[in-house]
């Protein structure tokens, strides 16, 4: 068997650039239940892939693209500028 069996004609393959958020990667893992996304350049070419995995860290098992998608929800208009923790959300969400 190989890919080309395996491959659906005619639809659009979701990539990422390099210079996306990973809260826009987050989001589409997350609402499209991919395990992975290619990495394309300004070619179009693949240079890579960014899958869940890349999401999880070794030692908490924590599933960073729910993680992100929660900062993503708050509401921190409520929260105070001196905490801190909007500037530490806004960080986390503009990583690319």
């Amino acid at each position: 068997m190989l890919v080309k069996d395996l491959m659906t004609p005619g639809l659009k393959v979701v990539s990422v650039h390099p210079n996306d958020s990973l809260a826009k990667v987050a989001e589409i893992i997350h609402t499209r239940h991919f395990t992975g996304v290619p990495v394309v350049g300004d070619n179009n070419e693949v240079i890579g892939i960014i899958s869940e995995r890349d999401f999880i860290t070794a030692e908490s098992q924590l599933y960073l693209p729910t993680y992100i998608k929660i900062l993503a929800e708050l509401d921190y208009s409520k929260a105070p500028e001196k905490t801190g923790v909007p500037y530490a959300a806004k960080q986390i969400m503009n990583a690319t």
